[in-house]
């Protein structure tokens, strides 16, 4: 919601759409628990990396669950670890 009002010609599909299809592929929701936060210090990243705490966030619990992260960003594709993957 907060990407597609900043960007919505980035973002094409509204948050209704979005929380839609992510039913339809049967994600499952993730909070944000305590070792999410805890990791963000660890995370490894080079010059120009965002600092934005939303992306740095779904980083770390990715990084912390042995998850995949995919991303298209390539501020947060400045990160080193293993868990991004850039498309």
């Amino acid at each position: 919601a907060l990407k597609h009002a900043i960007h919505p010609d980035r973002m094409l599909i509204t948050p209704e759409r979005f929380v839609q299809f992510c039913e339809m592929a049967e994600y499952r929701n993730l909070p944000i628990r305590d070792e999410h936060i805890k990791m963000l210090e660890y995370l490894k990243k080079t010059d120009g990396a965002t600092n934005d705490p939303f992306d740095r966030i779904l980083l770390a619990q990715a990084k912390s669950e042995g998850m995949l992260l995919l991303t298209h960003d390539g501020l947060l594709g400045r990160y080193e670890e293993p868990c991004l993957v850039r498309v």
